[in-house]
């Protein structure tokens, strides 16, 4: 399995964390996931969405082409 290492300037960490939408407490809880795990999870989702919205574009660009008698070279 490949690895994706991200490395973020300590200084900016809150920023990135605040971006993300991280909160210290929730429900006046503390979080019980911790900065990191959060962040991880977060940009996990991201990868999947994005990478579920491309394949769906292209899936979608294939059967139009197919409807209209076209072959389509997606590789």
């Amino acid at each position: 399995m490949a690895q994706l290492t991200i490395t973020i300037a300590n200084s900016d960490v809150d920023r990135i964390m605040d971006a993300l939408g991280y909160q210290e407490t929730i429900g006046g809880q503390p979080n019980p996931e911790t900065k990191t795990v959060f962040a991880q999870r977060k940009i996990i989702e991201w990868i999947k969405s994005n990478v579920r919205q491309y394949e769906g574009s292209v899936a979608a660009r294939a059967a139009r082409a197919s409807a209209a008698g076209n072959s389509l070279d997606i590789t």
